[in-house]
């Protein structure tokens, strides 16, 4: 397991390792002066199930959003995640036919939830691509894509500076001396405060 981080930091592991000893003991045998007592059995009350709560009454009177993911007549907007600011929804805008092999490219966008308008932050590797997991916070969008969608592996890690509009790779995929794909899983990433930590597992 590769554990990582960037202050955008690094990850500092200690692993302690123990030593165990045995000892074998010999007890005497004794012989019973009475007969053991037989536990009784305690029959516990059925809990009570929880309440099923509304959404009003777990939450009081939240902001609820509902948006098309149509984008036109040739793409769909599918949400990852959401900004810090509950503004934007960060996710792929993806063609209709995009499982039927389409030449048309996917891009990471954002979905401004209050105008509906969907900003292109990058066209994706191949047209197979697809992103796989985003994060962000008020300066960075963190994503993962995947260059193989069918197999889901061929991933790149990026991030797109908000402000400046600045792209930079972090990770990716290792390759071996033949240039053929090393065996990795995706990585799993938590982002908050410009701390990013990934693995690879």
């Amino acid at each position: 397991m590769a554990i990582r981080a960037l202050l955008l930091a690094f990850c500092l592991i200690l692993v302690g390792c123990g030593t165990a000893s045995s000892r074998l003991i010999t007890i005497p045998t004794t012989t019973p002066t009475s007969r053991p007592q037989v536990p009784t059995l305690t029959i516990l009350p059925t809990a009570t199930p929880l309440p099923v709560l509304t959404l009003a009454a777990a939450w009081g009177k939240p902001t609820v959003h509902t948006f098309s993911s149509g984008a036109g007549e040739s793409y769909i907007f599918l949400p990852v995640n959401a900004t810090p600011d509950a503004l934007d929804l960060v996710g792929s805008l993806r063609p209709r036919d995009f499982e039927k092999g389409s030449a048309l490219p996917s891009y990471l966008a954002l979905y401004h939830l209050s105008t509906g308008v969907i900003t292109r932050i990058q066209v994706l590797a191949t047209t197979q691509s697809q992103v796989f997991y985003a994060s962000a916070d008020d300066t960075w969008i963190v994503w993962v894509e995947i260059a193989d969608a069918l197999r889901l592996t061929d991933w790149t890690m990026k991030a797109y500076q908000r402000q400046t509009g600045a792209i930079m790779i972090i990770d990716k995929q290792a390759h071996d001396a033949l240039g053929q794909l090393l065996t990795s899983p995706n990585p799993t990433l938590q982002f908050d405060h410009h701390l990013l930590v990934w693995d690879t597992k």
